[in-house]
């Protein structure tokens, strides 16, 4: 946490309880492309968007959106995206990743710290409503 905290300017992170998610019916998780990943992602974005609307030298900047090559939901959450919002979406391995060809497409390490936060999050998630 200390080196996110030296190395990134602000962090966003959302957790889905799926018990509760789980409760929504099939008609409104069709309708809005619901899956939890795009859930999560969408309301992710949104404050991210508000974040950035807000904050002095960020409005109206362009902005990207980096998927993890290979998360499941990821073509769900895209494609909800896309019918919504305006940005350039893109997908990047998280660690090196040879190619079928031989290349190695080298991993965005971001990926990594966001995925250390988001397990961190969702861990205080789950000590607060035990208690």
């Amino acid at each position: 946490m200390n080196i996110l905290k030296r190395h990134v300017y602000h962090k966003f992170s959302i957790t889905i309880i799926n018990k509760a998610f789980a409760e929504l019916t099939p008609q409104v998780r069709e309708e809005f492309a619901l899956c939890a990943y795009s859930f999560a992602g969408r309301t992710c974005y949104r404050y991210v968007r508000k974040w950035m609307d807000e904050e002095p030298g960020f409005r109206g900047k362009p902005n990207e959106i980096v998927f993890e090559a290979g998360d499941e939901g990821k073509g769900i959450y895209k494609s909800a995206l896309l019918k919504t919002i305006k940005s350039f979406l893109s997908s990047k391995p998280k660690k090196d990743t040879r190619l079928a060809d031989g290349e190695v497409v080298a991993g965005f390490v971001p990926l990594q710290a966001a995925d250390w936060l988001a397990n961190e999050v969702n861990r205080m998630a789950k000590q607060f409503r035990e208690h």
